[in-house]
């Protein structure tokens, strides 16, 4: 465990072998390069400024990161947990991991955009120890205050329900998950699903009887 008060940064690179506890030693900030996981406990800060951060590790636990480069995976809360991610870049590399406990926002983990965030890699959603409703919907990601300038490249999610994909031009890319088989091309989605900036994006139109929403939405 990487020992101290604080770790601020201003440029070079930090090492911490056996990782980072910010509930311990407070917060992370500045410029440089940071090698080693770090937990961020209940709510911690990694606030990367000036040239930006590079953290060459994971991330656990419920807190913010800003201003940061992230070369590892995201695992969210000690579940269910949240994180905001402000200005963040995620590697095409890594694992975003998302627990559902139950349908109470308190009960899956979140991801909340403020800026502009290029989320990459994978997103994978599990339930842990709960089956949901077919008609459950659960908003793991909340666009409001800001945009997904990119997304994730690939979606895995529980046994029997698959991610649709909806892009459509001008709005953020749309993740649903629908019980089913997965259908390629135009596909008329679930009623409960996404509207970005306070618009509906044309999937939560014209709903068809038997289709449901479950997973990650974007907007509010």
């Amino acid at each position: 465990m990487f020992h101290t008060t604080n770790v601020n940064m201003q440029g070079g690179s930090v090492y911490g072998a056996l990782g980072l506890y910010l509930d311990e030693i407070g917060n992370v900030s500045g410029h440089g390069r940071l090698f080693g996981d770090v937990d961020l406990g209940t709510s911690g800060t990694i606030a990367g400024s000036g040239a930006g951060l590079e953290l060459f590790g994971h991330v656990f636990g419920s807190g913010t990161l800003s201003g940061t480069t992230l070369f590892g995976n995201v695992d969210i809360g000690s579940s269910p947990g949240a994180i905001t991610l402000e200005d963040v870049v995620l590697s095409s590399a890594g694992t975003t991991t998302f627990e559902v406990a139950g349908i109470d926002p308190s009960q899956f983990d979140r991801l909340t955009l403020v800026g502009s965030v290029a989320l990459d890699g994978t997103a994978q959603i599990s339930f842990d120890s709960f089956t949901p409703d077919p008609s459950d919907t659960f908003q793991l990601i909340d666009l409001t205050g800001g945009t997904a300038s990119n997304w994730f490249s690939s979606v895995v999610a529980p046994a029997g329900w698959d991610p649709l994909d909806r892009r459509s031009a001008g709005r953020p890319r749309t993740l649903h998950a629908t019980a089913g088989p997965f259908r390629r091309g135009p596909v008329a989605a679930p009623k409960a699903a996404a509207v970005v900036s306070g618009r509906c994006s044309g999937a939560c139109r014209n709903t068809p009887p038997g289709r449901h929403s479950l997973a990650a939405l974007l907007g509010r």
